[in-house]
């Protein structure tokens, strides 16, 4: 086999393994939960309210933008573009966003407008248990900014008047002024020089923890804000579904067929979404997480050895050449040892 032949069949064999190795298995994905378009039941939505089916695919669509907006974060995640589409990633949320503000939430209007439901009773229910579930979050992450408020606010008075009491030690002793006017050829480690070292280490530490307490309040105070917004929403349909009129008959088999259209074509546009960022984050990973690449390497050029045939013919010239060594062996040695033998008679 010539050595350029021999050389690229191993590689390929290498290379096919770490191919089915990835695809069977997904060792070279991103460790990040990608949705499919499992994510809406459409038994589920076609058998509950209009007022839910809408709240539904809100919070949907709020995830999906979560979910790509973390996609996004990867390596190349901006740039990237579907194959066919040519489609980025900011592109489609952008999508979704729009999706959301002029097509599904204007849908509540619709329903404002003509009064229709499927149970008016039930669905009320279901956005009173919402709203009553949104201000029991709200009251726990309130606590939760009031602890890490407090935790913050002690913990900044204990720091202050422990380094006041390392300042106070260090002026007492003097030992800083004696540092100063030492040489600097030949320093001398004091006490406070210590305490002064320990200190400076220990601001680091102080600031990373508080760093964490500040990071978690403001998370905590943005997911308030979410949740207001929320129950702002939530009296909202509230108040619209005890406002709203019955229209006639045929004006409400006209509004409902809109409302039914809307609400399939913003399903079929987020099931789009999904395929595109599916395929997006494909391209991302096999990008970045190249087979050959990821799972083996070639660290010596391959070589080529040669080995001969071994049969009956060579096993039996082998035979006889040690057989002719033999003889030779014995009867020289036969000579030398008669030889030997002589001598020492005479």
């Amino acid at each position: 086999i010539p050595f350029s032949l021999a050389e690229k069949t191993l590689n390929d064999i290498l290379a096919d393994w770490a191919t089915d190795a990835n695809k069977r298995l997904n060792v070279l994905r991103y460790r990040i939960p990608v949705f499919s378009e499992n994510i809406i039941d459409q038994e589920f939505i076609n058998k509950e309210d209009y007022v839910i089916v809408i709240d539904i695919l809100k919070l949907k669509c709020e995830q999906f933008i979560e979910n790509a907006e973390t996609i996004m974060e990867l390596p190349g995640g901006k740039l990237a573009r579907t194959a066919d589409s040519n489609v980025s990633i900011p592109e489609i949320i952008m999508r979704i966003k729009d999706l959301v503000d002029y097509r599904i939430e204007p849908l509540n209007g619709m329903l404002k407008s003509s009064g229709i439901s499927k149970n008016k009773k039930m669905t009320k229910i279901f956005v009173e248990n919402r709203l009553f579930n949104l201000k029991l979050n709200s009251e726990a992450l309130i606590a939760q900014a009031n602890v890490y408020t407090e935790s913050l606010s002690n913990y900044s008075a204990a720091l202050h008047d422990k380094g006041d009491t390392r300042v106070g030690r260090m002026t007492e002793s003097g030992d800083a002024g004696q540092m100063q006017k030492m040489p600097p050829v030949i320093p001398q480690l004091g006490e406070s020089f210590i305490d002064m070292i320990v200190t400076l280490a220990g601001r680091n530490l102080d600031v990373e923890y508080r760093q964490k307490l500040i990071d978690k309040h403001i998370k905590t105070k943005l997911e308030l804000i979410s949740i207001d917004r929320k129950k702002a929403y939530y009296t909202q349909i509230i108040n619209d579904l005890d406002a709203a009129k019955k229209e006639g008959r045929e004006a409400c088999a006209e509004t409902e067929k809109m409302l039914l259209s809307s609400l399939s074509n913003s399903i079929n546009t987020m099931t789009k979404s999904i395929a595109e960022l599916n395929q997006i984050y494909q391209r991302i990973s096999e990008s970045n997480l190249n087979p050959q690449r990821g799972l083996f390497s070639v660290t010596i050029a391959p070589r080529v050895v040669t080995e001969r045939k071994f049969g009956l013919k060579e096993s039996a010239v082998i035979c006889a050449v040690f057989l002719l060594l033999t003889m030779f062996s014995v009867v020289a040695g036969s000579l030398i040892h008669d030889s030997l033998k002589n001598r020492k008679a005479s």
